[in-house]
């Protein structure tokens, strides 16, 4: 979890965003973990770098920031869900909405990438939903599935609580079919 408080993120998320855009990328090619050959996980600034992200063939960006401006508009799908990494979040809401857009930037060629500020927490929790949705693992599995992938990962613990919901929702869901 972040230790920027939230109404410092509303400022220094544009800043950042406008730097990495118009002076210099802060992009480490070990910021972006590929969880399939079609779905990665990433930070702000590998949302950035063009050039990374074309060499990489994402198609499609999920950003789950507070501040969202797409940088290149023209060559990728965006989604952007509205959040912050702090406890009283309530991120759930999203996760159908962020499962069916990691579904379609995953068809065909496409390939998706999945970042929030440092790539540890939401944008995690959100490939974590996908997982146990999509591809039907239990939260334990995706987890651990996740953590090998992306060992730097660090859901909140309310996001953690959040999906451990969700799954119970999914199971719910299933026994309805």
């Amino acid at each position: 979890m972040s230790v920027i408080p939230a109404f410092l993120k509303d400022i220094y998320i544009p800043i950042r965003i406008f730097f990495e855009n118009n002076l210099y990328n802060f992009d480490n090619k070990e910021d972006l973990s590929f969880v399939y050959s079609n779905i990665c996980i990433g930070n702000i600034s590998s949302s950035t770098n063009k050039e990374f992200l074309k060499e990489n063939g994402i198609t499609h960006i999920l950003s789950v920031t507070s501040y969202f401006n797409p940088a290149y508009p023209n060559d990728f799908k965006y989604l952007h869900i509205p959040s912050y990494d702090i406890l009283d979040f309530d991120l759930g809401k999203f996760f159908n909405q962020a499962v069916n857009f990691i579904k379609e930037g995953t068809l065909g060629d496409n390939k998706v990438l999945v970042h929030c500020m440092y790539g540890k927490s939401r944008s995690v929790s959100m490939i974590l939903a996908y997982l146990m949705k999509e591809k039907k693992m239990p939260y334990d599995i995706a987890y651990e599935f996740v953590k090998y992938k992306r060992p730097v990962m660090n859901p909140n613990k309310s996001f953690v609580q959040q999906l451990k919901k969700y799954e119970y929702e999914l199971i719910l869901d299933e026994e309805d079919d």
